[in-house]
């Protein structure tokens, strides 16, 4: 399992971010043998409720690999136990996300996380990357 975080520039009071996840299935020989490799990628678009506020990149950094993957965390957990059971496997599903914090920030990102707060609306904008299925046509009689 891993997961990773992109911002894109503020635009109109608006951050967007694409969070991607990726899975990967392996058997139990020596060595491992990969089965099969999932992925998706959410788009998460964060309103600033004050328009005048421009967060620090470092505030942006943050945000993006804390807040972010935390918000579509769920999302990406129904996506994967959805994905793996359409295709028959039946492996656990993933656990909760815990986001440990360093134990000690750097001293400007510490001030900058105290003093700016980003105020944010969150408008989640789910997009996955799974090809989809096609429904069948209905039997004609």
């Amino acid at each position: 399992m891993s997961q990773s975080a992109t911002a894109n520039p503020i635009v109109d009071a608006n951050l967007g971010i694409l969070a991607s996840f990726q899975i990967g299935g392996f058997d139990s020989s020596e060595p491992a043998k990969l089965l099969f490799e999932a992925e998706c990628t959410f788009e998460l678009l964060y309103e600033l409720i004050d328009k005048s506020f421009k967060p620090e990149s470092a505030s942006i950094a943050a945000f993006k690999d804390g807040n972010a993957i935390f918000n579509c965390w769920p999302y990406a957990r129904e996506f994967f136990n959805s994905v793996t059971t359409r295709m028959a496997l039946s492996p656990p599903p993933l656990p909760l996300l815990k986001i440990i914090p360093k134990l000690n920030p750097p001293p400007q990102l510490a001030k900058t996380a105290a003093t700016n707060v980003v105020v944010a609306r969150r408008k989640a904008h789910i997009r996955d990357t799974a090809p989809r299925a096609r429904p069948s046509a209905p039997a004609k009689p």
